[in-house]
């Protein structure tokens, strides 16, 4: 069964309930929000729970869910994770709608493995700092433990060769810009670029402004803005098809700042 706001709010922190009532206050959505388990998730979404995520942010037409693998007790880890899916959830509610899956098969790969997680990375960079600073609820400490282990075990196996290569060193590159705040992983992460693929840091130094420059500003159109400079400087660098863009940025939808 699904949990209620007031189920969840009596087993969470009072920082994670002053976000949680905060959210909900600045939200002109009448759709409410809920909370499931795994087997919740099953239900509804007629899948396993996926095996590589803790929890996940659904938004449907009559509700918003966030579903956590475990929700009987909620530990630090499950609280950072509310926390983590209510900073989706307040960027939906301001006015960034969330992009629809499709049938073009190469464009819903091009979302999945790339144009989706950059924009959760910039939504990242947004709220982030917001939590950290408003709410004293830390999300870097979790980048920095993914930081270190992306240093010391996934990017030595990782090829700066062809385009794809190429964009997921990007990719990993500014969402741990983004999401750390340890001083000596963040040095070694230009370290080991400097050394693997200085061409892809090189890029991203042309970007990292453009995202860093959403920390703590709640405007979808900002939001907007800054999506389509940063995708402009990867087409000039990638050549990525402006068919496979998300229409987030292309101008068939375009979110409106509420709130």
């Amino acid at each position: 069964m699904l949990r209620t706001v007031d189920e969840i709010r009596a087993q969470i922190t009072p920082n994670l309930q002053k976000l949680l009532n905060d959210i909900l206050l600045e939200a002109n959505d009448p759709r409410p929000l809920m909370f499931g388990d795994e087997q919740e998730f099953k239900t509804i979404k007629g899948k396993p729970f996926p095996a590589e995520i803790n929890a996940c942010f659904n938004p449907s037409p009559n509700r918003f869910i966030i579903f956590l693998k475990h929700i009987d007790k909620l530990e630090s880890k499950e609280q950072n994770d509310i926390a983590h899916e209510l900073g989706h959830l307040w960027l939906l509610l301001l006015g960034l709608p969330s992009e629809k899956r499709t049938t073009d098969m190469d464009k819903q790969e091009s979302s999945d493995t790339f144009f989706s997680p950059l924009r959760d990375i910039m939504e990242h960079a947004v709220y982030y700092p917001l939590l950290k600073n408003n709410y004293q609820i830390d999300l870097y400490k979790i980048g920095n433990k993914r930081l270190a282990d992306f240093i010391t075990r996934q990017l030595p196996k990782l090829k700066n060769e062809s385009t794809p290569e190429k964009l997921l060193l990007l990719l990993n590159y500014i969402k741990y810009e983004v999401e750390s705040d340890d001083h000596y992983w963040l040095v070694t992460l230009h370290k080991s670029y400097s050394n693997k693929a200085l061409d892809v840091i090189n890029v991203g130094g042309c970007l990292l402004p453009l995202v860093q420059k959403l920390a703590s500003v709640k405007d979808a159109q900002l939001f907007i803005s800054q999506y389509r400079k940063v995708l402009e400087i990867i087409d000039a660098h990638f050549d990525v098809p402006l068919e496979l863009w998300p229409t987030l940025v292309t101008g068939e939808r375009r979110g409106t700042v509420r709130g």
